[in-house]
């Protein structure tokens, strides 16, 4: 992601003016230099609340595509220089797709796949996602309402990493704390300080825990 603004930072930029007077941010909209036109949503100062960065970054794609919609645009948001961390600062970046005329996320565009569902002390979300060189991989959230005990949070884990060893792909589940909303997750330490997770090694067939 820093790669293609560095890359773009040659091309003529349009400053569109802000969208709402409170916030002091940029729409940045950069047309040449790329086959993939660059939106980017820029703040100044502080970043504001995950899900309100969440709406201006698709109030910004859908300015730019009003300005010049001729080309697929990828759309992301930045501090100053810094890009925002998926999942924490804000879910994505957004693509819009000029041939089917619609915008997608990031996961759509790479062609994730995710499935959700509750089993009663937690919440499980379980991402298969295609890596470099289309090498696909696993990545699960075990996600509390409530702190749990952290040995609990340990076997609860495990037990989803030995469940999805069998797809032979290599596997990391996380245990988190923030229900439903993953805009609000954190990942739970151990009583060592560690965050709690389970990695699964599929060429060696072996799990490795920390904690």
């Amino acid at each position: 992601m820093e790669y293609l603004r560095q890359a773009l930072s040659v091309s003529v930029i349009l400053i569109l003016a802000p969208l709402p007077a409170e916030a002091d941010f940029n729409v940045e909209y950069q047309t040449r230099g790329h086959p993939v036109h660059m939106c980017e949503l820029v703040f100044k100062d502080s970043v504001p609340d995950a899900h309100k960065v969440d709406a201006l970054l698709s109030k910004a794609l859908d300015l730019c595509v009003t300005r010049d919609g001729s080309a697929d645009i990828l759309a992301m948001a930045f501090h100053n220089d810094d890009v925002l961390t998926d999942g924490r600062d804000y879910t994505g970046p957004l693509i819009f797709r000029k041939a089917a005329s619609r915008v997608l996320t990031w996961s759509e565009y790479k062609g994730d796949k995710t499935t959700e569902r509750n089993r009663g002390d937690y919440f499980l979300r379980v991402e298969t996602k295609n890596g470099a060189a289309n090498n696909k991989y696993i990545v699960a959230y075990v996600v509390y309402s409530k702190p749990p005990v952290p040995e609990r949070a340990l076997a609860d884990i495990q037990s989803v990493a030995h469940e999805y060893s069998g797809q032979q792909l290599s596997t990391t589940v996380y245990a988190m704390i923030g229900g439903t909303d993953r805009l609000r997750w954190r990942q739970i330490a151990g009583p060592h300080g560690k965050f709690i997770n389970v990695e699964f090694d599929p060429k060696t067939r072996k799990f490795y825990s920390e904690w």
